[in-house]
């Protein structure tokens, strides 16, 4: 529908970030690592969708 929406996770829920990994599987779709700021990621998330 080219529209955002913002998901209910369960969890706390990855913080904004620049520069990460988005792989999607399935129906599931994966988060990895990436910047805020002078902040280094190294975290992984999922989101079942």
């Amino acid at each position: 529908t080219c529209t955002w929406s913002q998901p209910e996770v369960k969890g706390k829920p990855p913080a904004p970030r620049q520069g990460h990994v988005i792989v999607a599987v399935g129906s599931v779709i994966y988060i990895h690592g990436g910047m805020s700021g002078e902040t280094l990621h190294t975290d992984m998330f999922s989101l079942d969708t």
